[in-house]
């Protein structure tokens, strides 16, 4: 089932209300309740003292399963705005329990990895704002269950994100370097020789046609556009008067209609 629909309205609400962060940790801690971690069991340890070499430091949840250690968690009030020092707090707690996933809970959820093939602070692998429908917010609570709860389950997911991060940064280096505007104007003339070359063309006359061509190029403009398009995952629709809904959920509602109106309606038709 489907959690995170539940947690982003309440979290929402928290946001709206201005909640204080004494009062916020009960509400993100019922929040675990629902995705299977007890309290009766001791699988959630509100502010559990560490202690260090020096002092005493204390996280504001600790998740534990089968009397493990398993995940700690920063909480911020819902309307903080992350800044350093909320991700040192947090890897402080990582080292000393000697987890390479942490979680942060504020004005949005990430989850942090802590790589052991570098020496650089843990990255934020996963980020959500409580927003129902979130792609992220839907994989993090299956992630999260205490049913399906694994450590090596989710540090392999977070290695692989990372790994795709790395890779992303990599590529968009290099298509910077490679294919700016008049590289690519270039690269792109050149493939056109080269592939009439392939019919044995006189190249004097290849030369001559391909220098008519006029094209342009302007890499990384749909920027632009970004932001408009990432608005439209969140617009409501209504259907037969009924209350907003999120897309994926008209689609379910429109479909039970439809069926319920024609029961006799084939899989091609539906």
């Amino acid at each position: 089932m489907n959690r995170w629909n539940d947690i982003a309205i309440v979290l929402q609400d928290c946001q709206s209300g201005k909640i204080l962060e004494k009062d916020y940790q009960p509400k993100i801690e019922e929040q675990f309740k629902l995705l299977g971690w007890s309290v009766y069991y001791g699988c959630i340890e509100s502010k559990p003292e560490l202690e260090t070499a020096n002092t005493s430091i204390y996280p504001d949840i600790v998740l534990k399963k089968e009397g493990r250690r398993v995940l700690p968690i920063e909480l911020k009030r819902p309307t903080n705005r992350l800044k350093k020092k909320n991700e040192r707090q947090l890897f402080s707690y990582m080292k000393q329990l000697e987890l390479r996933v942490g979680l942060y809970i504020g004005e949005k959820i990430q989850l942090y990895y802590n790589a052991p093939d570098d020496d650089e602070a843990p990255h934020s692998v996963l980020s959500t704002r409580f927003e129902p429908e979130s792609e992220e917010g839907i994989l993090l609570c299956d992630l999260l269950s205490y049913e399906h709860f694994d450590s090596t389950t989710l540090e392999n997911f977070c290695k692989l994100r990372l790994q795709k991060e790395r890779y992303e940064k990599k590529i968009k280096v290099e298509f910077e370097q490679q294919f700016s505007p008049d590289n690519v104007v270039s690269f792109v003339k050149k493939l056109i020789k080269d592939y009439y070359s392939k019919e044995c063309i006189d190249e004097t006359i290849l030369d001559k046609e391909i220098q008519r061509i006029v094209l342009s190029a302007n890499y990384g403009s749909y920027q632009k556009h970004k932001g408009k398009a990432e608005s439209k995952r969140y617009t409501k629709y209504t259907l037969n008067g009924s209350k907003p809904m999120y897309k994926r959920i008209l689609v379910l509602v429109a479909m039970r209609l439809y069926i319920d109106k024609h029961p006799q309606a084939t899989y091609e038709e539906i």
